[in-house]
């Protein structure tokens, strides 16, 4: 089986569970880093991590993840 990239995955938990808020983490290079992150914020990710960082950073992180609300576009409907 082969690895997935960042924006599968991200692809494929959005189909799992549409409203849980993701948070990508890179160890790339700063400058490829900015790109993910752009194609990350548009498929709705809440964050991302750069390897390494710190537990400060982590925490922070997830806090604002928790804390966030989804785009009105990516609210589940309520329709079955």
């Amino acid at each position: 089986m082969r690895e997935k990239n960042g924006i599968e995955v991200v692809l494929e938990l959005r189909a799992l569970a549409p409203t849980v808020p993701v948070i990508a983490m890179s160890g790339g290079s700063r400058s490829r880093d900015l790109d993910l992150l752009g194609d990350m914020k548009l498929l709705g990710t809440v964050g991302l991590l750069q390897k390494p960082f710190s537990y400060k950073e982590l925490m922070t992180t997830v806090a604002a993840a928790l804390k966030s609300k989804r785009p009105p576009d990516q609210e589940p409907s309520g329709d079955p």
